[in-house]
Parts: structure tokens; sequence; C-alpha cells
């Protein structure tokens, strides 16, 4: 009896999201925590306005004191 072991190479079966290829290079595997983090926040098509503040959205960005140019800036937590 004569086993054969070869290596092969496979392609990953795990694509990449678009939203998440605009953050990252399109031809580099996205981790677990970049396709759960990047743009997950609805901005528009929000149904409802809050009833506490009714002239607002309910993820107003002028709501917060901390003001940032891009929130997508943080990297993987479990890196540091």
């Amino acid at each position: 009896m004569n086993i054969d072991i070869q290596g092969e190479t496979r392609t990953p079966k795990r694509q990449i999201f678009s939203h998440v290829a605009r953050r990252i290079d399109e031809h580099k595997a996205a981790t677990h925590y970049e396709d759960a983090s990047y743009y997950i926040q609805a901005t528009t098509h929000i149904h409802y306005r809050p009833v506490y503040a009714p002239e607002r959205e309910s993820f107003d960005k002028g709501r917060t004191a901390i003001v940032m140019n891009d929130r997508y800036v943080f990297k993987d937590p479990r890196h540091f």
C-alpha cells in the first residue's frame, strides 16, 4: 500500500467585503476584527429620530465631545 503525501496550494474561500477593501488593501486578507468593525454603524436610512431629541439624528456626530477625523484609525486591540 502506497501513501503519497504532496503539498498543495489552496486559495482561501473567505473573500473580502467591499467596505473593508476600501479601508485596507484589496488583495490582502482581512482579519475577523476588520470584518466586524469597519462601517457597521448605520448612517443612512435610520427610520426614527430619538424621542428625547427629535431635532437630532440617532447617531449625530455633533452629539459627542470626542471629535475625530477618522473613527476607524484604531487597529486590532489584540495586537497590543
